[in-house]
């Protein structure tokens, strides 16, 4: 009967995180990195499949090839430091060289300790700044990672650092190269030339469409000019409407990424001051701080 009742305790408390869970900033763009570049993904939780879900239903667009939470379907795996869990995933994906597998987590010893123990590479993610690099240095062999992100957003410019990535967009080939985007709307057009005049001959509609051969609105090609002035009035009109503000136009890249990487620090400070997400990455995971540093 006791057993239950701590039973019922735990399903309660995992009910309620899984009511308050929120994504750490940057998880969908890290995820649609990973799966850009081929790299399988997989999870191991002390949490329940129902959890798991949950996480899967904020993350529409991934897909863990590998799950195995408390409740497995596929059988019992003693819980974490223990390698097992580990084991069976590299064995999945008949992997021969286990540290080419990358363990990511938030424990020294739960989650780098269960890597170690599994021969993998791991990073220890310290959002909170919690273990400083002497007490990194000081723990346990067991215990001390390859690599730390303090951020998630880091980890795809560590993997690039310390892991081979031989595909497609990968170490081994060439530099992608893309086509120089070029205004096609009568809006992007006016916009990207700085003539208000002309924009305030179009219809609203316009101003805020998206440019269909490159996803850039006039507000991004305003900002990528350095047109302070057209800035300020494509904000004006529109208003509360703040749905456009952080559009992710031509590879990805917000007004605010564009304004930091020219430079235009008047446009940005326009941007800011609305409003904008600057924790917005491109498809590069470059973010505006990047380009302004």
């Amino acid at each position: 009967e006791r057993a239950m009742e701590c039973k019922q305790i735990i399903e309660e408390i995992e009910e309620e995180g899984r009511r308050t869970l929120e994504l750490m900033p940057g998880a969908a763009e890290v995820f649609q990195w990973l799966s850009q570049h081929g790299i399988p993904t997989a999870l191991v939780t002390r949490n329940t499949q129902a959890t798991v879900d949950r996480l899967q239903q904020m993350l529409p667009h991934v897909n863990f090839d590998i799950s195995i939470p408390r409740d497995y379907s596929e059988g019992s795996f003693p819980p974490k430091p223990h390698p097992a869990s580990l084991q069976f995933i590299a064995q999945r994906w008949q992997v021969h060289d286990s540290t080419t597998v990358v363990m990511v987590g938030d424990s020294p010893s739960h989650d780098v300790g269960f890597g170690k123990a599994a021969g993998s590479t791991t990073a220890l993610l310290d959002t909170g700044r919690r273990h400083s690099s002497t007490e990194t240095a000081k723990s346990n062999h067991h215990e001390q990672p390859d690599f730390v992100a303090h951020q998630l957003w880091e980890l795809p410019r560590l993997f690039w650092l310390h892991m081979e990535i031989p595909n497609a967009l990968g170490s081994n080939s060439p530099l992608l190269k893309y086509d120089t985007p070029v205004p096609s709307t009568a809006a992007c057009q006016a916009a990207a030339q700085g003539d208000v005049a002309a924009l305030q001959s179009l219809p609203i509609d316009e101003i805020i469409a998206v440019c269909p051969q490159t996803r850039n609105t006039p507000l991004i090609w305003a900002t990528d000019a350095g047109h302070s002035k057209v800035v300020e009035y494509i904000l004006e009109i529109m208003g509360d409407d703040r749905s456009h503000l952080d559009a992710r136009g031509y590879l990805g890249a917000t007004a605010a990424s564009r304004a930091a990487c020219r430079g235009h620090s008047d446009c940005l400070r326009l941007l800011a001051e609305r409003g904008a997400n600057l924790d917005v990455c491109n498809d590069k995971m470059q973010y505006p701080l990047h380009f302004a540093e």
